[in-house]
């Protein structure tokens, strides 16, 4: 019976996630453990007892439910304690004290109108959706935008959300490094001749709809680690870079990446956006394509 219950979990992850999986014998599961950066599938499960274990970054427990529990917490889930109480699962007492009040549900018309709100049509929406993982949250009784991050090989490393009272309050996923990371590595392709570097979620969304090859900073710090990582994944001959208005080409915040293209020998370039525009993610598509067209 618990065999049963376990399987289905990890097919949920597998499905969900992008964790893949496959079977190490007949009694056990191995998959991409999403503690870490994984690429041998390291977190082997026992399909009888529940117990596992990462060979890679040494989590593990005799409990199924804590690692219910930890890819819970990990991905914004929350846990059917029925379904496994049904699925004979032993719950430990620690597993049934979560830290925070957390709803994750699908992209709904709450988070459509905030997009339709910030100047996108249903059909760029549908199309942002299909290549995108978008989720709602309420935390604590606020809503929340989640935009799930995935790295060039699709491995899911962690989630960034957004506040949609207003706040424009940007959160991370506790244990992401989003110094590392850029946002929509997973949609890049790797034979591309040139790149646009934008700072946030919404600039990547509107320079992708404009059918430029795209990448969001989600922060600005360790420039030359990113464009490293960039480069190993494929060979742009430039790296254009469409800062927000209020950061000058003069800036330490420009500075450093054009000093990262230095460094690994890709040309780099600074696009304006001029006074009528805070940001990309507020331009009108044809506009974006006006200004990367001429590039």
């Amino acid at each position: 019976m618990q065999t049963g219950y376990i399987d289905k979990k990890v097919e949920e992850w597998s499905t969900h996630f992008h964790l893949k999986k496959k079977h190490a014998g007949s009694g056990e599961w191995r998959i991409l453990c999403p503690f870490h950066e994984d690429t041998d599938q390291s977190l082997f499960i026992n399909r009888e007892t529940g117990k596992w274990y990462c060979f890679g970054c040494a989590h593990g427990s005799k409990h199924f439910m804590n690692l219910v529990k930890k890819m819970a917490e990990k991905f914004g889930e929350t846990i059917d304690y029925a379904a496994a109480r049904a699925g004979g699962i032993f719950i430990p007492e620690e597993v049934k004290k979560p830290s925070v009040k957390v709803v994750t549900t699908a992209f709904e018309t709450r988070g459509r109108d905030y997009f339709i709100g910030r100047g996108f049509t249903l059909q760029d929406l549908r199309k942002i959706e299909g290549n995108f993982f978008l989720k709602q949250m309420k935390v604590n009784g606020r809503w929340f935008l989640r935009f799930d991050v995935f790295d060039f090989n699709h491995s899911f490393v962690g989630w960034v959300r957004r506040s949609l009272d207003g706040d424009k309050l940007y959160l991370n996923k506790t244990g992401f490094d989003s110094q590392r990371y850029f946002y929509g590595e997973w949609v890049l392709p790797k034979t591309i001749k040139k790149v646009a570097i934008v700072e946030g979620v919404f600039d990547v969304y509107k320079v992708w709809l404009a059918s430029f090859p795209v990448l969001g900073m989600i922060n600005y710090k360790k420039a030359s680690l990113k464009v490293a990582r960039l480069l190993e994944w494929c060979h742009p001959e430039e790296l254009v870079f469409v800062f927000d208005s209020d950061v000058s080409a003069d800036s330490s915040k420009a500075k450093d990446w054009m000093d990262a293209c230095n460094l690994f020998k890709v040309r780099g370039s600074i696009v304006s956006l001029g006074k009528q525009w805070d940001d990309p993610g507020a331009m009108p598509i044809y506009e974006i394509e006006t200004l990367l067209g001429s590039i």
